[in-house]
């Protein structure tokens, strides 16, 4: 409302009172808490699973589509993006899990 005032698209933007910010339990890991999380992780494929959803703050769905095509390692980018025809069947027989020779 008051972009459409400062725009002047109306003359005067309405009084509004925003709801208070709710109480929450959730709160961001800290480094320490987060290389704990990757260290403790059993197999190579939870690890790079960890180091993607901590990386990129992706989805957990968009970490399981993502696939080697859309990994870029010069720039060090990661595209989470999937074509918007394409949906992911989680009992699909292609999902394979990831693998993974050392150094994460």
């Amino acid at each position: 409302m008051r972009f459409a005032e400062d725009a002047r698209a109306i003359d005067r933007a309405p009084k509004t009172r925003r709801p208070e910010k709710p109480q929450t339990d959730k709160r961001i890991l800290n480094r320490c808490e987060a290389r704990a999380l990757i260290d403790g992780a059993h197999g190579p494929h939870v690890r790079l699973a960890l180091v993607l959803l901590l990386g990129t703050a992706g989805r957990l769905g968009a970490v399981l589509d993502l696939t080697w095509d859309r990994m870029n390692f010069d720039p060090g980018t990661t595209n989470l993006r999937i074509d918007d025809a394409v949906t992911r069947d989680p009992a699909d027989e292609q999902c394979h899990p990831a693998r993974v020779s050392g150094g994460i």
